[in-house]
């Protein structure tokens, strides 16, 4: 796990003739947990293809929330308890409860434009007696198609005790393409790693599509006082993202993953790796683009122009005096003359 953070992902499922209340419910839910203290991200999906009956069903919904510790996350289900009144108005949108689960496997923060992707969730129900069968099978299952061209994240979530049943679990994946899914689909429906007999309720995959559209680089830069030191300059920049993308698409895509990887490490604040990138640009003279990127990204945590020019005049006795001196005129090309 990234440090301390708490990853979970809440299924629920909209009850026929309940639709459009939900979508508004889930919709003001989704800006509450961004909001909240603790959330680092949160994203909202709605699926779109049941995968096992073979038709559409834009019913189920997945929040996946990513939290500063446990801490944080109790904080925010206690500060959004209801009136047993309320409670009840909004179960009655639902089919079934609502299930949070909790990420048990390693987070893995790849980066990519969800668009051209496909984003698929299983669910799985053991039976009480075969709870640590299923939960291998389930981890093997990551393991099988981790072997397999396409998958670009994979992560396992167990129901969350005390708040949902411990004997579901959920796998949540991020495929290259339809093609690369189809390739493997067939084989995990039909001979998963684990019995289906096994199994209290019928396995369960849904192809899911971004619900509500993340946080914009307008509104993280609006309240760039108040930045995580969790917060990923990489992954958060979508100008960046386009940037490297536009060079080449699979040098962009493996660029943002490797530091989109790195720069999520939680021991050191994004302010921090930001003065080392651009000090490793002054000792090794890169300029150009990848420095007017780093700048970039110092404006963002708000790093300020006195700030790098301190920095310079330290640089320049370690790294060299003409060395700092290029990236004063780099600087002053990018930002304007004093």
């Amino acid at each position: 796990m990234s440090g301390n953070n708490l990853f979970v992902l809440i299924r629920m499922k909209a009850k026929t003739g309940h639709e459009k209340a939900v979508e508004e419910e889930l919709l003001t839910q989704i800006k509450q947990t961004r909001a909240a203290p603790g959330c680092l991200k949160a994203d909202l999906y709605r699926s779109t293809v049941d995968l096992v009956q073979k038709a559409t069903d834009p019913s189920r919904y997945a929040l996946q929330v990513r939290w500063q510790d446990p801490a944080a996350f109790r904080a925010y289900m206690a500060s959004m308890a209801n009136s047993p009144q309320e409670m009840a108005q909004k179960a009655a949108m639902f089919d079934g409860r609502l299930e949070p689960s909790t990420m048990i496997t390693p987070p893995t923060d790849i980066p990519f434009n969800l668009s051209d992707k496909v984003k698929t969730i299983f669910r799985v129900k053991a039976k009480a007696d075969c709870l640590e069968a299923v939960k291998q099978g389930v981890l093997d299952m990551l393991k099988l198609t981790a072997a397999t061209p396409g998958p670009l994240r994979q992560e396992a979530y167990q129901g969350l005790q005390g708040a949902s049943d411990p004997a579901i679990f959920i796998v949540d994946q991020i495929w290259l393409n339809q093609d690369t899914l189809d390739k493997v689909m067939g084989q995990l429906v039909t001979n998963p790693p684990f019995s289906l007999a096994d199994l209290a309720e019928p396995l369960q995959v849904s192809i899911f599509e971004i619900f509500n559209q993340p946080p914009t680089a307008k509104a993280v830069s609006e309240s760039e006082s108040q930045v995580s030191v969790h917060e990923n300059a990489v992954l958060g920049d979508e100008v960046l993202k386009a940037g490297l993308r536009q060079l080449h698409p699979e040098f962009g895509d493996l660029c943002i993953r490797a530091s989109g990887e790195t720069w999520g490490k939680p021991l050191l604040d994004q302010k921090t790796k930001v003065l080392i990138a651009i000090v490793v640009d002054v000792v090794e003279q890169i300029t150009g683009k990848p420095f007017e990127n780093h700048l970039h990204m110092a404006r963002q945590q708000g790093i300020t122009r006195e700030e790098l020019e301190e920095l310079f005049l330290f640089m320049m006795v370690y790294a060299g005096f003409n060395k700092a001196g290029v990236f004063f005129a780099e600087m002053n090309r990018i930002f304007g003359p004093r």
